[in-house]
């Protein structure tokens, strides 16, 4: 119950109503893991707006169960864009604690290189723009995707590919 503790330190809340919301399985007892999708044109990244923040972040989402996370990271990349696509390779696994992450939650998130054609993205319900960044141009983005230009250094091959967090380079 130590991570009851913690959480009801974070969000100022008696313990016991956290502790219960653990046992009733309310809470999530493990970190989370998502996928996101990396879409490059022209060494450019697409980016997309968020409706909860306003800032600009890769497309990507919590995994649903049963789903594996090449699927996350086309269907969020669909949700979130319209585009559907292919998978061309992992770019890498990301500690959330590690890349300014504010989330109460411990999250995982794998990141997809995806080919998504020429097709142009489209406005949806879960993002307000889109657009396509070089990385010298980046908008403000949403806090934990701070590593969005350690990403183009992934996928223009100047750090191997698959990164992963807590080994050295």
């Amino acid at each position: 119950m130590i991570a009851a503790r913690l959480v009801s330190i974070l969000d100022n809340q008696p313990f016991e109503e956290v502790a219960a919301r653990f046992i009733d399985n309310q809470e999530h007892l493990s970190p989370l893991i998502g996928a996101e999708a990396a879409v490059l044109r022209d060494n450019r990244l697409l980016l997309i707006k968020r409706h909860d923040d306003g800032l600009w972040a890769v497309p990507g989402g919590l995994a649903e169960v049963g789903e594996t996370l090449p699927e996350t990271a086309l269907r969020e990349l669909e949700e979130e864009t319209g585009l559907s696509g292919s998978i061309k390779r992992l770019l890498g696994v990301f500690d959330s604690r590690m890349w300014g992450t504010r989330s109460k939650s411990h999250l995982y998130h794998v990141i997809f290189e995806i080919d998504a054609g020429e097709d142009e993205p489209a406005i949806t319900t879960e993002a307000t723009d889109y657009g396509f960044f070089a990385v010298n141009e980046l908008p403000d983005l949403s806090p934990g995707h701070e590593r969005v230009p350690f990403l183009f250094k992934l996928l223009n091959s100047s750090i191997e590919a698959p990164f992963f967090d807590g080994l050295s380079y």
